[in-house]
């Protein structure tokens, strides 16, 4: 049975690099027909050109939303994912904890021999020309450690069933030198990687894209296979209402019946902030004893806690805190098991609520919401 040694084997192998498709439109990749599917890694790489007028800076939640999104799909139906790149980075710290690795832009402690960061990761906060890179993760599989097995695992070398990768770059320019620079801060804030003045501008030269495939073989024997019975989906949402500006209240409703939540964040950005172009809420923000919470029902709360409380609780899970304006709660524990998960098919309007005691600023905020589900695609009779 699966699991079992000799009956699988991991593999890791590209899926080809290929140039940018056009800036600002979706570009298609399919994903090629071998083993079984458990994570992407989106490997970006290019030459940046800076040229600088008065005023050009990474912008804040800089440089992860160099995609505008990326979209796994199974034959252009229901996406397994659906984030733009900062919610796929959002949601690599929602993981970190699970995978005990730390983001790519974060630096721990190293040995003194190793390579520098840079070697894997170069898009920081620099306006020097020259190599920049940087990753993406998209987890398509779920370890339940309570279960002993991986859910969502995809067989790639199902016939009926062709995955393909869709990519959005945030360039204003259709080809290469490609533009990641919105040329002004105002009303721009989370659109492209860097801002300034109109005399400032940020180019890549020839950027690619290496889609890396993490893989199980498949095993020799059919009824070895894993199990087939749920998708593990990320999607990306907005509030209800969407616009936030001026908010002091930001709710968002799960829809109903969709699934097993297994880790939901939120993630607040303030364009009142005093960065040129604003920045993720502050924790003073959120000095309420229900600043943060997660209800269901007729308001029962599950979690209620302070901008304070929860920057502790997420110190305590990942060794760091996560970036400023971004809250998540992980159901699945330290331990990986369904006991304190959330089932949307018995549990009734499941809900996140921010109450802020400072009101975001009147122009260029925004929130974003990251869920991991559960998603049953076989249900059996008794």
């Amino acid at each position: 049975m699966w699991g079992e040694a000799g009956k699988s084997l991991k593999r890791n192998l590209s899926n080809g690099v290929v140039n940018w498709g056009p800036g600002g439109t979706p570009t298609l990749v399919d994903i090629q027909r071998i083993g079984i599917l458990r994570q992407l890694r989106l490997l970006t790489k290019a030459t940046a050109t800076f040229t600088a007028g008065a005023s050009l800076a990474l912008d804040t939640i800089g440089p992860f939303n160099l995609y505008r999104s990326l979209v796994l799909t199974p034959n252009q139906t229901a996406p397994i994912i659906r984030l733009t790149g900062l919610g796929a980075y959002l949601a690599m710290i929602m993981k970190m904890s699970e995978t005990k690795a730390y983001a790519p832009d974060i630096t721990g402690g190293a040995n003194v021999h190793a390579d520098p960061l840079t070697n894997v990761y170069s898009a920081s906060r620099t306006t020097t020309n020259g190599d920049w890179r940087l990753y993406h993760d998209l987890y398509v599989s779920q370890f339940i450690q309570s279960l002993g097995v991986e859910l969502g695992l995809w067989p790639l070398e199902n016939p009926a069933v062709q995955l393909q990768l869709e990519y959005t770059p945030s360039s204003i320019t259709q080809a290469s030198p490609f533009s990641i620079d919105n040329k002004a801060a105002a009303g721009a804030a989370g659109t492209q990687p860097y801002f300034g003045d109109v005399t400032s501008d940020v180019t890549l030269t020839s950027p690619t894209i290496d889609v890396r495939r993490f893989l199980w073989e498949v095993p020799a024997d059919a009824n070895d296979d894993p199990p087939y019975t749920y998708i593990n989906q990320w999607l990306e949402e907005t509030p209800q209402g969407g616009n936030v500006n001026g908010a002091n209240f930001i709710e968002w409703k799960c829809i109903p019946l969709s699934g097993v939540i297994q880790r939901v964040g939120i993630f607040v950005y303030d364009g009142g902030a005093s960065l040129p172009v604003g920045d993720g809420v502050a924790e003073t923000s959120l000095t309420a004893g229900n600043a943060l919470t997660i209800l269901y029902g007729a308001d029962t709360q599950k979690t209620a806690e302070t901008g304070q409380a929860a920057h502790a609780r997420m110190q305590w899970e990942l060794g760091i805190t996560p970036p400023k304006g971004f809250f998540f709660w992980n159901l699945l524990g330290d331990q990986l098991t369904l006991s304190d998960v959330i089932d949307t098919y018995t549990t009734p309007e499941v809900r996140v609520d921010v109450n802020l005691n400072v009101a975001l600023g009147a122009a260029n905020s925004f929130a974003k919401v990251v869920r991991q589900m559960l998603v049953p695609i076989e249900i059996r009779g008794r």
